[in-house]
């Protein structure tokens, strides 16, 4: 099980990586600085934490914790990947295409950390 700093850090690259997304989002669709974005940074972890909160599913003890966030990381870049593909807009179809590929590259951090020797 890891230690609770490995899951603080493991959080807060998450809600960084969540809060990069909705900057950039928005300063392509409405022309607006990220900076809005950052200021409201602590209204986007409560909102992001409600939303892991209420819809996190039970976890099955059988699967390891670098199991369960592979699963993670490899479900958002599906997720990504289905947008990407079934976006009409082209504006969008390439924000979902640049999020898909960071995803790529959460997963294999992910695949580096297991891999790591111990």
């Amino acid at each position: 099980m890891p230690t609770n700093g490995i899951l603080q850090q493991y959080r807060s690259i998450e809600d960084f990586d969540h809060l990069f997304r909705y900057a950039h989002l928005m300063q392509v669709l409405e022309g607006k600085s990220a900076e809005t974005v950052v200021k409201g940074r602590t209204e986007i972890a409560e909102a992001e934490e409600e939303h892991v909160t209420q819809y996190e599913p039970v976890p099955d003890p059988k699967v390891t914790w670098p199991e369960k966030a592979a699963l993670k990381q490899v479900n958002e870049a599906y997720n990504y990947f289905s947008c990407w593909q079934t976006e009409t807009d082209p504006r969008l179809k390439g924000l979902w295409e640049q999020f898909y590929r960071m995803e790529l590259e959460h997963i294999q951090q992910v695949v580096e950390r297991v891999a790591a020797p111990a």
